[in-house]
């Protein structure tokens, strides 16, 4: 596979990423995985080759790439030519940036109710107790 299709390939893996919680897969054959960070809104290769047979748990912002080589997954991921992790547009990170995006996620109600909250934005906090002199 050329790294276009590597990327069109992890890409169909992410995409199906979109609700939280821990799922239970079964390597179909040698692979690695990748782990999405949202404190640098990037995706990174996981050291271990995955064996065939191995029963993994993963989390929501974990993905599973079987028959792919760990040379070509660093490339593809250094590059940053795959997509984001479809739910880091409704975490954290990107709402205190001001720029929050929930589409196509499956948002469990806690996340719900935060996403329709008012929260403060970064600096607004402490920018109100300054205000009412209570934080120097």
């Amino acid at each position: 596979m050329n790294l276009d299709e590597i990327s069109n390939y992890v890409d169909s893996l992410i995409s199906e990423r979109r609700q939280y919680g821990v799922r239970e897969t079964v390597a179909e054959s040698v692979g690695y995985g990748l782990i999405w960070s949202n404190s640098a809104g990037r995706w990174y290769v996981g050291r271990e080759r995955v064996k065939k047979g191995k029963v993994m748990h993963l989390d929501a912002n974990e993905v599973f790439v079987p028959g792919v080589t760990y040379r070509d997954l660093k490339r593809v991921t250094d590059e940053e030519s795959i997509m984001d992790l479809p739910l880091f547009g409704g975490s954290f990170e990107r709402r205190v940036a001001g720029t929050p995006d929930y589409t196509g996620v499956e948002l469990p109600p806690a996340i719900k109710l935060m996403r329709d909250a008012d929260l403060p934005r970064e600096g607004e906090v402490s920018r109100a107790l300054e205000r009412k002199g209570l934080e120097s």
